[in-house]
């Protein structure tokens, strides 16, 4: 029997095959901040970061992180002077920021979320 006639293969739903495509901000937003990140980050809460809405991300992002001033949210081709990417890889401490590592919940990104966000700094 080949694969395509197992169970699995045939079983598998469409919503678990994800479209792939530019790591774009609205693709990162849908994809990522608007289910690991939005639920938190609301209007002015958490440092007035909205990561659900699109002007507000987009006018926040080259602008210094409010727990980190030395350092933009992001910095497009260097993950290095991202805040974003130092917070959501646990690593702001020792960037010299300050708060919860992201998400809060301990257990992280997923790594193909981790993969787009990166794609999308760099």
């Amino acid at each position: 029997m080949h694969f395509v006639g197992t169970d699995a293969f045939r079983k598998i739903s469409a919503t678990a095959i994800k479209p792939s495509g530019p790591a774009t901000l609205a693709r990162v937003q849908s994809e990522v901040f608007v289910k690991e990140c939005a639920p938190c980050h609301v209007g002015s809460s958490l440092g007035g970061l909205d990561l659900g809405a699109s002007d507000a991300l987009q006018a926040r992002r080259l602008m210094p992180s409010q727990q980190d001033p030395s350092m933009p949210l992001v910095t497009p081709g260097d993950l290095s002077k991202s805040y974003l990417w130092h917070k959501i890889n646990q690593m702001h401490v020792e960037a010299g920021g300050t708060g919860e590592q992201m998400p809060p919940s301990g257990n992280g990104l997923p790594q193909e979320e981790l993969d787009l966000v990166r794609a999308w700094i760099l």
